[in-house]
């Protein structure tokens, strides 16, 4: 008993699919924020929606 959505996926397990942020980077100026300033970033959100309390 597999969701249909699910299933409907399963074919692309295991597969490597490479990417790429050249162009985020070269159009936008974006870059990648540290992962410790993502984590950082995540809690702080998560706090202030409420969906974690202190």
């Amino acid at each position: 008993m597999v969701d249909p959505v699910v299933r409907d996926r399963l074919f692309e397990l295991g597969k490597h699919r490479p990417v790429s942020s050249d162009k985020a980077r070269r159009d936008l100026g974006w870059s990648p924020r540290s992962n410790d300033d993502a984590i950082v970033a995540t809690a702080e959100s998560l706090l202030a929606e409420g969906v974690v309390r202190a």
